[in-house]
């Protein structure tokens, strides 16, 4: 904010957390930034609602991107001058020289249009392999395509819009459950700041969705109000069948929710 002020900043790129650090933060009001009218964001998609904050407190305008270090860089994103209203709710069109299909995970075989699978990339720009990790980089290239691990589908207009990890999707009891759409149903109580869904083992259901919470400053909102919540909004199968609260979620070297770390304290079945 310092830095926004005293150089009259217009652009930046920022991760969700910071993006959140910054409205949340007591000092805000204190400093002028108004020339902060384009926010770039990447690492973890941005949910509606601060997309709507940043636009009314700030006077920003969200673009995504999307990207892996395995492409160098960027494989799709918004740009400022697109005329779409809900373009933040996807994650843009392919760069020029990357071409991206949605696959069925297992078969490889593409998927029609508005339909979920992986996320597969193929160009000039994706990596030769990884350093000495000739099993990982013929998984990961298998095909002739990168396979990102990221689910995703394009939309009617040829938007690419990112549902979830195919790691990080639970599967209970032979349902598949993306832990995106719980977070953002629990993103939408005003008390929450941030929000983790991560399946845990079962013995009976093969896993379960538990869910981890950190609330805003001041805000007094209880497990069981935003499990309520919760219910108001999803199938019985994906409400958490436990709620955490945290003072904090443990975060990566680029600010994403670290969910390895919250699923490192769970037994083999409960």
């Amino acid at each position: 904010m310092d830095l926004v002020q005293s150089e009259r900043g217009t652009y930046s790129l920022l991760v969700p957390t910071m993006i959140e650090s910054i409205l949340g933060c007591e000092r805000r009001p204190d400093y002028d930034l108004s020339t902060l009218t384009n926010i770039v964001s990447g690492a973890a998609m941005v949910e509606a609602s601060l997309i709507e904050r940043t636009r009314t407190e700030l006077g920003s305008t969200i673009c995504n991107i999307y990207g892996q270090t395995e492409m160098q860089g960027v494989i799709s994103a918004v740009h400022r001058d697109d005329s779409r209203e809900d373009q933040a709710t996807t994650i843009g069109q392919p760069m020029p020289r990357v071409e991206v299909k949605i696959a069925d995970p297992h078969s490889g075989r593409v998927l029609p249009l508005g339909a979920q699978g992986e996320i597969c990339v193929r160009g000039s720009l994706v990596m030769d392999g990884y350093w000495k990790r000739d099993d990982a980089t013929a998984d990961a290239l298998r095909g002739g395509w990168l396979h990102t691990g990221d689910v995703g589908r394009f939309d009617e207009d040829g938007y690419l819009v990112l549902v979830d990890r195919v790691k990080d999707m639970i599967i209970r009891g032979g349902e598949n459950i993306y832990p995106k759409e719980i977070e953002s149903v629990l993103y939408q109580h005003p008390s929450v700041l941030e929000a983790a869904v991560v399946g845990r083992p079962h013995e009976v259901y093969g896993e379960v969705p538990v869910g981890y919470v950190s609330l805003r400053e001041r805000a007094g909102a209880t497990v069981e109000e935003l499990l309520e919540h919760a219910r108001a909004h999803l199938s019985k199968y994906k409400v958490p069948v436990e709620l955490t609260l945290l003072e904090s979620l443990p975060k990566n070297s680029v600010g994403k929710i670290d969910k390895p770390t919250l699923r490192s304290s769970f037994a083999t079945t409960v």
